[in-house]
């Protein structure tokens, strides 16, 4: 099971990142945001490993995450990943539930357990802990998703029901270590 859940988490995680996936875009029209600065999970926790960006060919470049970490202990994902808006891009900004319901929409069942405003660098940002399935695997995620200027980000930890204290300690850690440059 724990082979299966890798390469499935992966996948789940490309699926869902990027604040990019809006309603009638397609095409995207975002590029990563460098404009800011986060502390490499493995040099704080030695559990998490760094893998490498998907090169599934369904994942485009804008909706691929920036950065993601596996656990070796639990086989959890923690991704972050951004997307801002090109000076073509007309669309209005989404406020932060859209964009979590947007980001969400693979996943039936959904159940959100807490959601709550927190403060990411004096920005409001939008932290939910939600469970569903995906293709009938259950599925908990930790989902912090916050905008500044023409920039969405959002940082995911995703596992199998129900995700370990020691998970959530330590993405709440990795939340902590985002600044802004």
């Amino acid at each position: 099971m724990r082979n299966f859940f890798i390469p499935y988490s992966i996948f789940l995680m490309g699926l869902l990142s990027s604040c990019s996936l809006f309603f009638g875009n397609i095409r995207s029209t975002e590029e990563k945001s460098s404009q800011y600065t986060v502390e490499e999970l493995t040099q704080l926790r030695p559990h998490w490993k760094k893998i490498s960006p998907s090169q599934d060919s369904e994942v485009t470049e804008s909706t691929r995450p920036d950065l993601t970490f596996e656990s070796i202990r639990t086989s959890s994902v923690i991704s972050l990943t951004s997307g801002c808006k090109t000076r073509s891009d007309s669309r209005p900004a989404k406020n932060l539930s859209e964009l979590t319901r947007v980001l969400l929409l693979g996943i039936s069942d959904l159940k959100y357990k807490t959601v709550c405003k927190r403060q990411i660098e004096k920005v409001d940002a939008l932290w939910s802990s939600v469970s569903g399935e995906v293709n009938h695997e259950p599925v908990a995620m930790e989902v912090v998703v916050f905008q500044r200027g023409d920039c969405s980000y959002d940082l995911i930890l995703v596992g199998r029901p129900p995700l370990s204290p020691e998970d959530q300690d330590d993405f709440a850690h990795f939340v902590s270590t985002f600044h802004f440059k």
